[in-house]
Formats: structure tokens, C-alpha cells, sequence
């Protein structure tokens, strides 16, 4: 499942991510860093804290996959393998590349294919 809501991921941390997922049998009620599958950020203005510090805060708390999507350039930062110091993989998909979620199973997309308003 995804969701869009406020991601707290302890007593005095949050976060607000554009997309959360997490398996439908765990619940939204459950969700929490351990549950949590992929984050997805897409960013105009934000993309520098969004890849930044905000990616650091999603590897520090564990969560498997990240993805941030640069709306201006059309690129998906694909973050995986995270540990304390950040994510250990980071690569760059262009808008015209399929995107799968290592730990979603199912859910691909590919930037060139979603319709702009």
C-alpha cells in the first residue's frame, strides 16, 4: 500500500514524504520505520535537501529504498542499501528508464510515461 501522511519515525522525528510505502497486512496504524518499504520524494525547489539531508535521515532510520524524483530534470535517484552513514547505492534513472522497486513487489514506473497536467 502508499500512502501520503506524516512518516513519524521516532518521538521527536518526522518526516513528510510525497509517497510512503508499506505491505497492506502491516496497515497505515503500524507504520513506522521498521515497516516502512519505500520512501518517494519528488522534488522542484527541494531537491538539493531531498537527496541531502533528508536522504540521510531515511537511511539512518533504515528505510530500504528511497527514491527522489528531480521534476525538473526528470531523473529518479534510486537509494538503496542504507546504513548510518547514508545509502550505500545512489544511481541516477533517466525519464526514458524503467524503475523497480527492489522491495515493492510489482511496482515499476517510468517517468517518460506518466502524463504531465
Amino acid at each position: 500500500m502508499a500512502a501520503c501522511t506524516t512518516f513519524r519515525l521516532s518521538e521527536d522525528s518526522f518526516v513528510e514524504p510525497d509517497f510512503i510505502f508499506f505491505r497492506k497486512s502491516d496497515g497505515l496504524a503500524a507504520l513506522r520505520p521498521e515497516t516502512a518499504l519505500l520512501a518517494v520524494e519528488v522534488a522542484d525547489t527541494s531537491l538539493r535537501w531531498d537527496l541531502g539531508r533528508k536522504a540521510l535521515v531515511y537511511a539512518h532510520f533504515a528505510i530500504p529504498e528511497l527514491w527522489v524524483i528531480d521534476a525538473a530534470r526528470e531523473v529518479t535517484h534510486v537509494h538503496a542499501a542504507p546504513g548510518l552513514e547514508g545509502y550505500w547505492s545512489v544511481r541516477a534513472v533517466p525519464a526514458t528508464e524503467r524503475v523497480a522497486s527492489s522491495v515493492v513487489p510489482g511496482l515499476s514506473m517510468m517517468l517518460s510515461e506518466i502524463e504531465r497536467f
